[in-house]
């Protein structure tokens, strides 16, 4: 075999070892020990497409109450912007973060919408409340290891994010009764400057496989925030104006 050959060889066999080695096998889901605290908050400022700001959001995080669900959480995510207010409780268990019960609210001038469900092994019991006081019950299948997407980046924040880092997993939102598979992926580290202040952070890209994005950016130091984000279904940018730790 001559020199040149096996240039060539060399050559063809580290394209296809790129191709196939691609973007690297995803790390196995394991969300971690929670860094947050009971009474945490954050709260942001709210921006649309136009760059103008319309409202506020706000993240709070208290220890579940419920008798079955010891040393559970209950995150609560209001969004306050002009004319719409909509208002979801996720109880989510201990170990893993996985939803229990959720509720939402939604209005949009005077007319509100509901949406409660609650979560046994493979299924969903949705009831949906209409602005015309009309409610309907649904029950859904979906995987016994879905999250709520509404908490997402709550438990993205317990995660080993490292530079490369991507994991999958699966996600419910009720309101929709749909169940997507995630991607969730550390693009890069980055300085990000918002109303709270100079925060280092993890870029992270969570993404459905019909390709809607949702881009955030979570503090490197603990308890690492949710500095910033950029909502895949509205396309609302999310900035941070206050942080309380919680006790």
């Amino acid at each position: 075999m001559t020199k040149r050959t096996s240039i060539l060889i060399l050559f063809f066999l580290t394209l296809l070892l790129a191709a196939c080695g691609g973007e690297g096998e995803p790390e196995l889901f394991q969300p971690g020990a929670a860094p947050w605290q009971p009474g945490e908050v954050h709260v942001f400022a709210v921006t649309n497409l136009e760059g103008q700001e319309v409202g506020e959001g706000r993240l709070e995080m208290q220890s579940s109450v419920r008798t079955d669900n010891v040393d559970g959480w209950v995150l609560t995510r209001t969004l306050d912007a002009r004319d719409e207010f909509e208002e979801s409780v996720i109880e989510l268990s201990a170990r893993g973060y996985r939803p229990q019960m959720t509720e939402m609210v939604r209005r949009f001038g005077s007319a509100e919408q509901r949406t409660a469900a609650s979560y046994a092994g493979s299924g969903v019991d949705i009831a949906l409340t209409t602005a015309n006081d009309v409610t309907t019950f649904e029950r859904i299948n979906v995987t016994s290891d879905v999250r709520d997407e509404r908490s997402l980046l709550y438990i993205a924040r317990s995660l080993p994010l490292v530079d490369n880092y991507m994991t999958r997993f699966n996600s419910f939102l009720p309101v929709v009764g749909r169940q997507d598979r995630i991607t969730l992926r550390v693009v890069q580290d980055a300085e990000v400057t918002v109303p709270a202040g100079t925060f280092p952070a993890w870029e992270v890209r969570l993404e459905t496989a019909d390709g809607r994005v949702t881009t955030a950016w979570l503090g490197q130091e603990a308890p690492y925030p949710i500095v910033k984000f950029i909502d895949g279904r509205s396309q609302a940018t999310y900035e941070l104006v206050q942080y309380e730790t919680g006790r």
